[in-house]
């Protein structure tokens, strides 16, 4: 019979789930949020996040509102799955879309120092709408404050030296805004302000929907809450510090002095003294203040009200930016139910971000850890990299998955919120579901028992508040180009140091100074000296390069050495303790250091913090594979994960020692499949030891079980005996979507009251909504514009008459049926050759609801020069976007024969990028298929490899049933029992996706780091006239590999 943990395994539960953002993004409609959410069950999600997104024309927060949240809860209720929910409207968290910011009492703060010239006259500065103000008499030697003192009046004035100069330290309230819809974030270091942020947010949540809370409603997201920048660019300029009308008054309780009359030390460094104490403080008080007033008060209203908060703060990473921005994440978690982090793109690899986030969870025993992931990676992205991106989070801790994004609606500026979405808009979506099903049923295992992890690393986090000042941290944050060369320094060697101790196979947890105190650290000693801290305990302490620690954390340093545990200072050893000089922590490190290399810290820590050894060679870990360890009452969870992308590991040697366990079988659980087996091995003396082999970007779950059940061995591959080449020179091919025909760049001519027509040539048509804009004096569309549904002007503002002209090519007359795709069809005339097409109501839509089809007259179509007209009322509310035509034809796209022009598709598709094959804006899948001649051997199994393609996965059929999708490593699937004597038919979906239709197709970038809104709108040497597209198609003759059984 089947435990209840294997029962969960093989069919995951909704909890185990990923949840992804929903981007309610539009004028919402009940049926067809139902209808998206079936879809979301489809696709193998157990819920998601109801996240307010740019395009929301529903009033937020209002009664129409919470009727549309009602009835996707009563959804999700009928399909067992669930709906959480989120606290903003775009991001981030506080403001409630401007609701509450509108007051100007709830309305975030800084604090500049504005730096006068008196020119000898004693005039009191006056600096307009500050709230308050704090003028000093500065002296100056270069840019280091060489003494300075308060002025009280003007009669101070009077008496300046020559050498002093007159500072003002004023508070002001943040600039509205039109990401705020015309207001400001939120005072977060305000306890009334959060309060009020609750008031209006969660209480109403919890009056409309509150009694699905803790069920069919498990929880609430906070997104990237911040305590406002210190020094950063973030809405305001990156000369200020955050402030709050109570931070002297909190300052004061904590420290015992006035933080006033320190001003200067806060914005400038001192001459005669390396780092300011009162600097330091401030940035503990701004971060307590924003944890207190936000991060605990919601986290207690959430437990309160049965709700889990979960999220992520602004910013984790670098950690330079993150204390810039939040203080400290670590004790931001401590009030969260479900900790999350962020992690956005394909190419940063936040392990830091992912490592301070689980210490926290571990600390606190929570079950959750989410992450928001895959976001602002392209349309382009293939399966093989949303598992890499998933399975390092996974192994560093995440268990809540929140794929970022799935748009309700495609309207407009809405498709160019992030994408991809990962949802129906996507080709692939009714493949998606091997993706979920594979990841829930990590989780199932993964949020299991307790993580063995013996090695705590002592945050640096607040080394940087001694750091900070004007031009510290104003960079290219993501790619650690910090101005500062010191802080540029600490950034990459924390990084490093992360990354070190991941590969040597170290697991460790951070110690936050803070968490320290209030979860009571304390040693313990009974069989061994441990450090518990929560419900984690540890039997070695690292001390990385740090500038200052607490006094605590040094007392509890020393009672660890004291009591016989091992405590390590990698590289410099600090200094100074609170702050200031002291010999006590050098006196502590005696003999006790080592240096930063992954060689000295392997051979300093040795064998006492290594729980996993993962081998190629004997005494040689390898570095590209990360690993987590749990332990329950009846097994231990091994997880292994190959970070790299490119090389596969065979016979890796894995040895786990767990005292005190005693194993009976070694088990390899497939999380692909649901199914286990049994794996050979050894049991020595408090260890076992087996071997496997990784793929590229492979991953294995091992459960190490005190009892043996009846299982199937575990087959491992079997040698080759030979290659069988499949070498068709043509394939057949079927296509599953229209092909398509990009038109996006028309001319236009506008005529409105009281302007001089315009009159413009072809142009890419967001430049030219851009330019129509500008003339028309209406605000320009963006990712950051005014919500919909907070617009002042419901009619929509100044109008003009506007036609577009947009001129195609036909060389062949296509076959069947041409339909013409464009958004809001209820606003044009439209006009083919200069005959006017009826715009049908039954056409139906392609891609996304808000994209209507209409039916293109066949007769109204003629060789060569065709001219499509499009005239109606252009105005704040029009969305100028790309049109399509799109039918059964080719396109033939040589730009230096011209644009492109419809042709006849090919007869066959030869090996290589679709593209250049008549299918340059494809945007769907396409079936590729032949017939080979076989002869089986009975002692012999056959394994199809199709490691040349390019696509987003493959799906592989042979003589008619599937075989299997086919998504990373070397692409290779086992089609014995598919493959019959004579002829076979092999066919091979290749997955595409909507980028090459839906772009951007003009940013220069090859392989883009970031794609939003921005993107869409590349500008100078990031913009490139030229379509710039992705290459799809099948690129090499597929292998049948003949291997003896």
């Amino acid at each position: 019979m089947l435990s209840q943990v294997e029962k969960e395994f093989l069919n995951p539960s909704s909890s185990y789930r990923a949840k992804p953002f929903w981007a309610l993004n539009a004028k919402l409609d009940a049926t067809e949020l139902r209808r998206q959410i079936r879809i979301f069950h489809d696709m193998g999600f157990g819920g998601f996040f109801m996240h307010a997104r740019v395009g929301l024309a529903t009033p937020y927060l209002g009664s129409e509102w919470f009727d549309l949240v009602q009835a996707c809860i009563d959804e999700v209720h009928k399909l067992d799955m669930e709906a959480w929910l989120y606290d903003e409207d775009r991001w981030p968290s506080g403001a409630a879309g401007g609701l509450v910011t509108r007051h100007s009492q709830y309305q975030a703060r800084y604090m500049e120092a504005v730096r006068l010239k008196t020119d000898g006259e004693a005039v009191w500065p006056e600096v307009k709408d500050a709230l308050a103000q704090y003028v000093f008499a500065l002296s100056f030697e270069g840019e280091k404050v060489v003494e300075y003192r308060r002025l009280s009046d003007v009669s101070q004035l009077k008496k300046l030296q020559n050498h002093e100069e007159v500072v003002v330290f004023d508070v002001k309230c943040w600039p509205s805004d039109n990401w705020f819809n015309g207001f400001t974030y939120l005072d977060t270091l305000n306890q009334d302000a959060v309060a009020e942020f609750i008031r209006i947010t969660h209480e109403q949540y919890r009056e409309a929907v509150g009694n699905a809370f803790g069920n069919d409603v498990p929880g609430i997201f906070t997104d990237e809450p911040c305590h406002g920048p210190i020094y950063q660019r973030f809405f305001i300029s990156s000369r200020t510090i955050v402030w709050t009308d109570t931070l002297g008054h909190n300052f004061s309780n904590m420290f015992g002095y006035d933080v006033i009359e320190k001003l200067p030390e806060l914005f400038y460094d001192t001459a005669g003294r390396a780092y300011s104490q009162a600097r330091h403080h401030y940035h503990r008080c701004s971060t307590r203040m924003f944890v207190e007033a936000f991060s605990r008060q919601i986290g207690e209203w959430c437990q309160h009200n049965n709700l889990l908060h979960t999220g992520h703060v602004l910013e984790e990473r670098p950690l330079s930016s993150q204390a810039s921005l939040v203080g400290s994440a670590m004790q931001f978690y401590q009030y969260m139910q479900a900790p999350g982090i962020d992690n956005l793109t394909k190419l940063w690899d936040e392990y830091i971000t992912a490592k301070q986030c689980a210490s926290v969870v571990r600390q606190m025993g929570r079950k959750w850890m989410l992450s928001e992931l895959y976001g602002c990676t392209g349309w382009e992205t293939t399966f093989a990299t949303y598992k890499y991106i998933g399975d390092w989070q996974a192994v560093l801790g995440v268990t809540l998955r929140c794929p970022h994004l799935s748009w309700y609606s495609m309207a407009g500026e809405s498709k160019r919120d992030y994408p991809a979405s990962i949802h129906f808009q996507s080709s692939w979506w009714q493949h998606y579901h091997v993706l979920e099903d594979y990841y829930s049923r990590l989780n199932v295992l993964l949020s299991e028992g307790i993580a063995i992890c013996d090695l705590a690393v002592l945050h640096p986090i607040e080394s940087y508040g001694l750091l900070l000042r004007e031009g510290s941290v104003v960079g290219d944050s993501c790619n650690f180009n910090m101005p500062d060369p010191q802080i540029k320094s600490m950034d990459q060697m924390y990084e490093r140091l992360v990354r070190d101790l991941l590969a040597i196979h170290m697991d460790f947890d951070f110690l936050d100074e803070h968490l320290l105190v209030e979860l009571q650290a304390a040693v313990e000693h009974n069989h061994d000296v441990k450090l518990c801290v929560g419900r984690a305990q540890y039997k070695m302490i690292l001390v990385p390069p740090i500038l200052t620690m607490r006094s605590t954390t040094l007392d509890l340093l020393q009672k660890f050495i004291d009591a016989g545990g091992k405590v390590i200072f990698a590289g410099e050893v600090c200094k100074l303790v609170e702050a200031l000089p002291d010999v006590r922590p050098q006196r502590l490190a005696e003999g006790r250091t080592t240096g930063l290399s992954p060689q000295e810290l392997e051979q300093t820590l040795g064998s006492s913090a290594r729980r996993v050894s993962i081998c190629e060679e004997p005494g040689h870990e390898v570095r590209d594979i990360f690993y987590q360890l749990r332990r329950t009452d009846e097994k231990i969870i091994l997880f292994l994960v190959n970070t790299n992308q490119q090389r596969a590991y065979a016979a890796l040697n894995i040895r786990v020692s767990v005292p005190g366990f005693v194993g009976g079988q070694i088990q390899l659980w497939d999380a692909m499949t649901g199914n286990h087996y049994a794996l050979a091995g050894v049991f020595g003396d408090e260890y076992t030891e087996f071997c496997l082999n990784l793929t590229a970007t492979g991953s294995a779950l091992v459960v190490i079980a005190a009892h043996a059940e009846r299982l199937l061995s575990y087959a491992a591959p079997i040698a080759l005996q030979r290659e069988i080449p499949l070498l068709p020179t043509e394939w057949h091919y079927r296509l599953d979507d229209h092909n398509v025909l990009v038109l996006d760049s028309p001319c236009a001519k506008a005529v409105a009251d009281g302007r001089t027509e315009f009159v413009h040539g072809a142009e890419e048509i967001l430049r030219l909504d851009d330019r129509l804009r500008d003339w028309l004096g209406i605000p320009k569309r963006g990712g950051a514009m005014i919500q919909p549904w907070a617009m002042p002007h419901a009619d929509g503002g100044p109008k003009a008459l506007l036609t577009l002209h947009y001129d195609f090519d036909i060389k062949h007359m296509p076959d069947g049926v041409v339909w013409l795709a464009l958004e809001q069809v209820e606003r044009w005339l439209i006009k083919l050759n200069g005959m006017p097409i009826i715009a049908s109501t039954h056409d139906g839509w392609w891609v996304d609801p808000a994209i209507k089809k209409i039916r293109l007259p066949v007769t109204m179509l003629t060789l060569g020069r065709n001219v499509l007209e499009l005239t109606g009322t252009f105005d704040r509310r029009a969305d100028l976007e790309i049109i399509y035509l799109l039918g059964n034809f080719g396109v033939d796209l040589n730009l230096k024969k011209g644009p492109p022009y419809i042709t006849r598709l090919p007869d066959y598709l030869k090996l290589g990028s679709w593209l250049q094959q008549g299918l340059p804006f494809y945007a769907g899948n396409i079936l590729y298929s032949m017939v080979f001649e076989h002869t089986s051997s009975k002692t012999s199994r056959y394994v199809l490899c199709i490691e040349k393609n390019h696509a987003t996965a493959v799906e592989v059929f042979v003589n008619g049933t599937r075989a299997g999708l086919l998504m990373h490593g070397d692409y290779s699937i086992d089609i014995t029992n598919s493959l019959k004597c004579g002829s076979n038919c092999l066919e091979l979906r290749l997955l595409g996706s909507r980028r090459n239709a839906m772009g951007p197709l003009h940013l220069a970038d090859d392989d883009p780091v970031w794609v939003g809104p921005d993107q869409f709108r590349s500008k100078n040497e990031k913009w490139q006239q030229d379509y710039k597209l992705v290459d799809y198609g099948l690129y090499g003759p597929p292998r049948l590999l003949e291997r003896i059984d």
